[in-house]
């Protein structure tokens, strides 16, 4: 009881931040365990799947080394390791090589075979792998080729050969994959050479391989064209095949097993050409060990009694004859081609005996063995004639729907395309409408910026030469009108009466030119003439018709500027421009002050500055003398259209403007 008070008054005493420590703390943790409860299995199916990799690696190692007994051990544990783990994603290499086992096994179980290159399959469809596809697919034909070579040559056995026969050459078609085509067309040699048909195997050669050529540089170019070039007599390109995959073979890229399978069929078609016969054989005797099935034993030592025979070496002839004869003994139902090759090896070595009587009756067995291959050869021709019409109208079947699909894709595609089209239009309508807009907006902008600007100038421009223009006409009127009332005054006294208002009629006539001038550069209708114009000329031309207002204010002039130098300028604008400054100079410098004009280069240009005595531009405030601006604004416009520059400083002397221009001798 005192325990539980304790501790509720501990609770009493945790503060709110405490309580929210803790709540954090406890998601943490949470987290943290979640997340290695969630790494853990990822971490485990990483490992086991790598295990199982490795196993497959192995039991195709073990394959090729023909340890039947070891590979099933493997298989059965990796088999039962996937299930126990769920994982499903090697189901298909693991039946694959379940089939394989049962294929090569020397028990030839083939029906568990096809068994389990069906199960193969059905996870290989699953997981969509063509490749792999096609691979199990030319494993159920060898399955389907070794029933009927091995067993009998029923009509049955026929009709699932040749059925798988197309069904791989049509898929092959359909994935555009060439992986086990050309090993397909190479098996069906075997089944024409059953029939003892080879020409009829090389007619269906030349109509797959055609349109599928194979590189020369390739194992199945020298394995399937070796027997065609065999078969056009070709016999120095055959012996490039036979030499080219012995050179396979010694670079690893051939197992022996693979190896001898491939020269035990070269040795059987070069049985006519010694020479070529004799390397082969040379090649091949050591390795009967690598063919332990009973077909293939059949048919080395069936190969080698014929090979012997050849070369008269009949003793080494009735050897061999004699052990493919225990073959044929203990393993009856073989195929009838090679009881076929048996009787003839064992006729020739007969005759060369001169055993008259046992040959004849080698020959009686010939003769229904012979009919028998014919007979079974038209029901296969037929068999295959049939199946290939019924594999062509597949494939048009399939061609005109992958058509149709491609039309009603490329249809889609096509309103798609407009649609996007149509969306991407509008896109460039509207932003070309938007960019007009905002240019739009932007020019009444500056307008409205310009029209502004213009109008509060206009307004400072109306209130200050309301001033200037009226003080001299109104002084002129009244020396006038006083001139005219008084009769008595001299002329001398008339005279110095109207020297003295000169200066501001001079100042009226600058205004009303500049007003001029500012006005058609509002209106945008200045004409630039550009002349080669005289710097000092010019300054001392403007400096004579501003004389009376330098002498009224007792003002001292320094020019200072260079006789040699000139610019490329329009004459009158320049005038303005050099009177309207000598007359902001004149009217704000004090009297009895002066000023100083001096010239310079600064390529491009040619420098005239004029210096005063007055305030400054930033002192103008505190001066007596007011002015409207216009001189400066119309100097700026003017300079700007004739490629010049304009600067004003303030210096401890007074203001200091100076002016860029063109320089004529550059």
């Amino acid at each position: 009881m005192f325990l539980s008070i304790t501790i509720h008054k501990l609770l009493n005493l945790m503060s709110t931040r405490a309580y929210f420590f803790l709540f954090v703390l406890l998601i943490c943790c949470n987290f943290s365990h979640s997340q290695s409860t969630r790494n853990k299995p990822a971490n485990n199916y990483s490992k086991d799947t790598t295990y199982i990799r490795s196993i497959l690696t192995k039991i195709t190692t073990l394959y090729y080394d023909a340890q039947h007994d070891s590979v099933l051990i493997y298989l059965d544990k990796i088999s039962s390791f996937s299930k126990k783990n769920k994982i499903d994603v090697f189901n298909p290499e693991i039946y694959f090589q379940y089939g394989q086992y049962y294929r090569g096994h020397t028990q030839y179980n083939w029906n568990k075979a096809l068994e389990m290159f069906n199960k193969s399959l059905y996870w290989a469809e699953k997981r969509k792998d063509n490749l792999f596809i096609e691979e199990i697919n030319y494993k159920k034909l060898t399955v389907y080729s070794d029933i009927f070579l091995g067993s009998s040559t029923s009509e049955a056995s026929q009709g699932n050969l040749v059925k798988q026969l197309y069904e791989n050459i049509r898929f092959s078609e359909i994935s555009k994959s060439k992986k086990s085509l050309y090993k397909t067309i190479y098996l069906f040699k075997d089944i024409y050479y059953t029939y003892k048909q080879d020409s009829s195997y090389y007619s269906f050669f030349d109509k797959h391989l055609k349109s599928n050529p194979l590189p020369p540089t390739s194992i199945n170019y020298q394995i399937i064209y070796f027997g065609y070039f065999i078969y056009k007599k070709d016999i120095e390109n055959a012996k490039k095949c036979f030499e080219n995959l012995t050179r396979f073979h010694a670079n690893k890229e051939l197992s022996d097993m693979v190896y001898a399978y491939y020269i035990s069929d070269m040795m059987r078609e070069s049985l006519s050409y010694p020479s070529l016969n004799s390397q082969i054989a040379s090649q091949l005797k050591p390795r009967l060990y690598l063919l332990p099935g009973r077909t293939d034993s059949l048919t080395y030592y069936n190969n080698f009694a014929t090979y012997y025979i050849k070369r008269k070496q009949f003793n080494e002839a009735n050897y061999c004859n004699l052990l493919a004869k225990n073959i044929l003994l203990k393993h009856p139902t073989l195929s009838i081609t090679h009881r076929y090759d048996f009787l003839i090896n064992q006729l020739s070595v007969l005759e060369q005996k001169n055993e008259l009587k046992k040959s004849v009756d080698v020959y009686k067995n010939l003769i229904p063995i012979k009919d028998s291959l014919n007979r079974l050869f038209a029901g296969f021709n037929l068999i295959l004639l049939q199946e290939q019409v019924a594999s062509d109208l597949k494939l048009k079947e399939f061609q005109k729907e992958i058509e149709l699909k491609k039309y009603e894709s490329e249809q889609f595609q096509a309103q798609k395309l407009k649609e996007f089209s149509g969306l991407i239009l509008s896109i460039v309508i509207l932003f070309i409408s938007l960019i007009v807009i905002g240019i739009q907006i932007r020019k009444n902008r500056k307008q409205t910026n310009t029209l502004l600007q213009l109008t509060s100038t206009q307004n400072t421009l109306f209130g200050v030469i309301g001033h200037d223009l009226r003080s001299p006409v109104l002084a002129a009127y009244t020396n006038i009108k006083r001139v005219i009332n008084n009769p008595e005054l001299t002329a001398e006294e008339i005279r110095n009466s109207l020297h003295s208002k000169m200066v501001r009629l001079n100042t009226l006539l600058l205004t009303l030119d500049n007003l001029l001038y500012w006005s058609n550069s509002q209106q945008k209708s200045f004409k630039r003439k550009p002349v080669q114009c005289n710097l000092l000329e010019i300054v001392e031309e403007c400096l004579e018709l501003l004389e009376t207002n330098i002498e009224l204010n007792e003002l001292s002039i320094v020019n200072e500027v260079d006789p040699t130098l000139e610019c490329i300028m329009d004459e009158n604008h320049f005038k303005i421009i050099i009177r309207n400054l000598l007359q902001n100079a004149i009217k704000f410098s004090p009297n009895g002050t002066s000023i100083t004009i001096t010239s310079g280069t600064q390529p491009p240009f040619i420098t005239l500055s004029i210096l005063d005595s007055g305030p400054g531009f930033g002192n103008t405030a505190n001066s007596k003398q007011k002015g409207s601006g216009l001189g400066l604004t119309l100097v700026q416009s003017l300079l700007e259209i004739n490629n010049g520059e304009f600067e004003t400083t303030d210096t401890a002397c007074g203001a200091l403007v100076t002016v860029n221009v063109l320089n004529a001798n550059i």
